[in-house]
């Protein structure tokens, strides 16, 4: 799922995205920062 900004309000911002855990901690890590660095 790409990024989503939800919301943005004064100096906040809300996004979402989703990841599926494989159950391989280290995969599971560059997913996470993979799917935070599209967010950008």
């Amino acid at each position: 799922m790409p990024a989503k900004l939800i919301e943005q309000k004064n100096n906040n911002v809300t996004i979402q995205f989703a990841v599926e855990p494989t159950g391989q901690m280290l995969t599971d890590e560059q997913t996470l920062q993979q799917s935070l660095n599209d967010a950008g």
